[in-house]
């Protein structure tokens, strides 16, 4: 379905991309313009002037004002599109989702975000060059494996739980394929369109 809200996004960042993936699970069409963030478009006066933090992904809604972070916009098209549901049908389905999003965010993509920040040329100096210290820790991918270990009988169990509920739909799409795509396999019937907007948006 169409709409008339615009993402500003960039191809190649992990943010903007859970907003598209999410997106494309609700068959929400948005119109979308990418922000050179390595060349430092969203530091220019009129992108800060959308997002005061300078990052993307950025919603321009219809009435012309700004919505800013992942998680907010996703449950902004939630509310505005409720099926799909995406977010959880009741309280605890709610909670549980809430739980390991936080779960993911702060103890895997803060690592390989960490990781990747001290390890690939295109980050050398920016850190400095933003007034935070430049550091050379290393040590996210052992952060990775440890968030991996943890997430892997929380699959097993749903796994499992999944041979006896298979009405029961996963929930966020986004941790829900990258929980698969980490330990393997998954009896569920959604997963190849997951995985297939991951690779495509």
């Amino acid at each position: 379905m169409a709409s008339g809200m615009k993402l500003y996004s960039h191809a190649l960042a992990p943010n903007p991309r859970r907003v598209r993936i999410f997106a494309a699970e609700k068959g929400i069409e948005l119109a979308v313009q990418d922000i050179d963030i390595l060349a430092g478009q969203s530091r220019r006066p009129e992108f800060l002037a959308k997002n005061p933090s300078g990052g993307v992904p950025v919603l321009e809604l219809d009435d012309g004002s700004y919505l800013a972070e992942s998680v907010a916009i996703c449950h902004y098209l939630e509310g505005l599109h409720p099926e799909p549901n995406l977010f959880g049908r009741d309280l605890r389905e709610q909670a549980q989702i809430e739980m390991w999003n936080r779960r993911m965010e702060l103890e895997l993509f803060a690592a390989i975000g960490r990781t990747v920040q001290n390890t690939s040329p295109i980050f050398q100096g920016r850190s400095a060059a933003c007034g935070r210290p430049s550091t050379t820790r290393t040590d996210g991918s052992r952060a990775e494996r440890t968030a991996v270990c943890r997430w892997r009988p929380f699959h097993d169990r749903r796994h499992h739980r999944a041979g006896r509920n298979r009405h029961r739909r996963p929930f966020n799409p986004f941790l829900q394929a990258f929980a698969s795509f980490l330990a393997g396999p998954s009896p569920s019937n959604r997963i190849p369109k997951l995985l297939a907007n991951s690779r495509t948006f």
